[in-house]
């Protein structure tokens, strides 16, 4: 199990994170959502042991990650703008990760490869930019880690290419208990892959559950009353993000549909409509996105 425990990290007067806490199960994919500059990919490199914070730590089954050669070895960081050594192949450079990482299989390193179409004897420097992220990928797999941490892995690569990185990388977690961590802003990529969400907001984790759980606590409705004074009705479902259009009222709510139906059974309603919402909608209410007059903007 991994663990951020009160962590805090600050670049000169800027404070990323303050008193952040999070955990990720063995065998999980864990999702890390957030706008530009919230922390994501700060966080990942704390866990990766690669920043050193100023307050808290990351945990890999109660080891600090800092300055820790046991817990870096059984981790593998991928980062959103890849790096190669200058002039290297796949092949050379799993010869050079074989000199950090011990458990690296070649014949595994080999099968991936193949299963992406990859040539491990041509210079990554002729790779375009989604398959030097594949390559990456690969040769982090192939060291067989127990901790595998991506950030934004799946930009740049083609819809069959995402699809069967998704399948390589359930097959990492169903056959070696592999936990990863997925940085994306690619919501319903998440919502797919991922057992779990978390979401950095003002420096912290503000949303931490289940995929299920999230899609399944928040519905939105339509509605549309015949009299007026039975809007008050609402009230009862605490509705969120309420706007008002003619007659119709749109709003989000977490009462269940039994329960909006029985809150607006005494009224005479002309519309009533509950509908599901995607996890994308529902981290960008959660996250409290602006909204913007841009009728006139040009």
């Amino acid at each position: 199990m991994l663990k951020a425990e009160k962590v805090c990290k600050r670049f000169g007067d800027h404070i990323v994170l303050q008193d952040l806490d999070c955990h990720v199960d063995n065998g999980t994919i864990y999702g890390l959502v957030g706008f530009n500059g919230a922390g994501k990919t700060t966080l990942l490199k704390i866990m990766a042991g690669i920043y050193r914070p100023e307050g808290g730590g990351a945990f890999l089954d109660g080891q600090n990650v800092w300055e820790n050669e046991d817990a870096k070895q059984r981790t593998l960081f991928v980062p959103d703008d890849v790096y190669f050594l200058p002039r290297c192949t796949m092949k050379s450079m799993a010869k050079f990760y074989k000199g950090f990482y011990p458990n690296l299989d070649f014949t595994l390193f080999q099968k991936l490869a193949d299963i992406f179409e990859l040539d491990t004897s041509k210079r990554l420097s002729g790779f375009s930019k989604g398959m030097k992220r594949q390559a990456a990928v690969i040769l982090a797999l192939s060291c067989r880690p127990e901790l595998l941490l991506l950030d934004e892995s799946f930009d740049g690569l083609d819809p069959i290419k995402r699809k069967l990185l998704k399948q390589v990388l359930l097959e990492a977690i169903a056959q070696q208990e592999t936990s990863i961590i997925i940085s994306s802003h690619n919501l319903r990529e998440l919502s797919d892959l991922c057992d779990h969400i978390g979401q950095i907001r003002d420096r912290r984790i503000v949303f931490d559950c289940a995929v299920e759980d999230v899609v399944a606590t928040r519905v939105k409705c339509r509605v549309a009353f015949a009299h007026e004074q039975d809007e008050q009705m609402l009230q009862a479902l605490s509705p969120q993000n309420l706007t008002k259009s003619g007659r119709i009222l749109m709003f989000e709510t977490t009462a269940t549909e039994e329960q909006i139906k029985a809150a607006l059974q005494p009224a005479e309603l002309l519309l009533l409509e509950i509908l599901p919402m995607t996890l994308e909608e529902i981290l960008i209410s959660q996250g409290g996105a602006k909204e913007y007059d841009l009728s006139n903007l040009f």
